[in-house]
């Protein structure tokens, strides 16, 4: 139950760190927040569709945890796609926060598919639980600490999930999701807007 609440810790503050970036790559337009999170939502439902109660859930937690900080270093990048002076259209919108969040949604999703059959309702009760302290820490976040970088912000819990999971017994998968997590976190303070 302990992976399963971290999970649902990383998972939103994930989602919330990733959704703030995408929308300040459309200048924090409503709609960027609205088509990110239903991107957000399409892709982690497509998670759970594809992987359909199949694959490991330590490694696809661990590989969930390492793909998040890098989708915000590329929605840091992504303004350098727009030609100067431009605002993006709804297309733009649309699609740029669909190619954003796949990454990170999709391996979600895959993870907590993978969780679904052993888990249950457990499962969804530790995943709440650990989304409720992340929306907490979130609003102290943005209070308190809003200079922090949000890649920095979101590798301590990553390297958290990934250690949890290579406890478990997936040192591997985990292993190398915590070095794309600690590469992420060396680079984004030269990524930083």
């Amino acid at each position: 139950m302990g992976l399963f609440l971290l999970f649902g810790f990383y998972t939103l503050l994930a989602q919330l760190l990733l959704l703030r970036e995408v929308s300040l790559v459309f200048s924090g337009h409503e709609l960027s927040l609205a088509a990110a999170l239903a991107a957000w939502l399409l892709w982690t439902a497509a998670g759970i569709r594809l992987g359909g109660g199949r694959g490991d859930f330590r490694r696809l937690a661990a590989w969930s945890a390492a793909l998040a900080p890098a989708a915000i270093l590329l929605a840091r990048f992504a303004p350098a796609l727009f030609p100067p002076l431009s605002r993006p259209g709804l297309f733009t919108i649309i699609s740029g926060s669909l190619a954003l969040t796949l990454p990170a949604a999709l391996a979600n999703g895959l993870a907590a598919g993978a969780a679904l059959p052993a888990g249950g309702a457990g499962f969804y009760a530790a995943e709440a639980a650990g989304a409720a302290a992340a929306g907490l820490l979130s609003l102290a976040y943005f209070k308190l600490f809003p200079q922090l970088d949000s890649v920095l912000l979101l590798s301590l819990p990553g390297l958290a999930l990934c250690a949890a999971a290579a406890l478990a017994g997936r040192r591997g998968g985990a292993a190398a999701a915590a070095a794309l997590i600690a590469v992420c976190a060396l680079a984004a303070p030269r990524a930083h807007r």
